[in-house]
């Protein structure tokens, strides 16, 4: 009986122990994969994180569809053929790899990593897998391919049986924080509705240029728009600093300061 426990003990670690091709054929045993999603931009000198959330679904046969609910409705799909971003109900926006080969296959990207595709993620990332042990796992991917050594520095990715978290970490010094939770497999097929949604003809607005305000899934254009934000609420409290020691070179100084969009005009300063 002592035999047979420490056999017992010598075997497990090994029959336990995860590798990245088991990972990939766990993730291909999960055909549709339903999860709530929950986003934090942290954005270097901006005081205050962005958030949002929605529901998201990757369909090994269709694709991924990414749900934000909050702060404001924005569906993001993505399938073999087209990525398509609808923001606030607008006009649809679409990119093939016809029109926008690097944005097409950057985005493209991301349904490798909900699906742990090894092969397309080792053409691009250098990739370090490792069993945390009791089923869970981390994933580093160090991007060698251009633009995405350009814009990332790592990807971190975490789960077990699901995937659970993703940070993505910028060459910037910014970070975005994904954390997946509440996962359903069942149905194990697309609803009707489901179908529909990723059937759609979408199609680019009568007169858009298709490739131009490109679908923004990485929220690079918020990132922009935030840093903006913050260069100007620095000038206004420079300018205030400046009035209390010397109010005639604060005037000179408000006046060059750029002005903040209308839309942040309310801010406080």
């Amino acid at each position: 009986m002592k035999w047979i426990t420490l056999l017992a003990l010598l075997v497990s670690p090994l029959v336990n122990a995860i590798t990245l091709d088991e990972l990939q054929q766990r993730f291909a045993e999960q055909p549709v994969v339903r999860a709530h999603f929950e986003q934090i931009r942290t954005i270097k000198d901006m005081p205050q994180p962005l958030r949002s959330q929605g529901e998201m679904l990757i369909a090994r046969d269709n694709g991924l569809l990414w749900d934000q609910k909050a702060p404001f409705p924005m569906t993001l799909l993505l399938d073999d053929k087209r990525m398509v971003q609808i923001v606030n109900g607008q006009s649809p926006q679409t990119i093939t790899a016809d029109t926008n080969p690097q944005m097409f296959q950057f985005n493209h990207l991301l349904r490798a990593l909900f699906q742990a595709d090894r092969k397309v993620l080792e053409e691009n990332f250098r990739v370090d897998f490792k069993d945390l042990g009791e089923g869970r796992w981390s994933l580093v991917l160090t991007p060698v391919t251009t633009p995405l050594d350009k814009i990332f520095s790592t990807l971190d990715l975490k789960g077990a049986i699901y995937l659970e978290s993703i940070r993505l970490n910028d060459k910037q010094g910014d970070t975005t924080d994904i954390a997946l939770s509440r996962h359903q497999l069942t149905p194990a097929r697309l609803t009707d509705a489901e179908r529909q949604r990723f059937a759609a003809p979408y199609r680019p607005a009568p007169g858009a240029a298709v490739g131009r305000g490109m679908p923004d899934p990485a929220g690079r254009a918020a990132v922009a728009a935030a840093r903006r934000a913050a260069e100007q609420q620095r000038a206004r409290h420079a300018a205030e600093t400046d009035a209390r020691r010397d109010p005639s070179r604060s005037q000179r100084r408000i006046y060059a300061a750029p002005r903040p969009p209308a839309h942040l005009a309310g801010q406080p300063r």
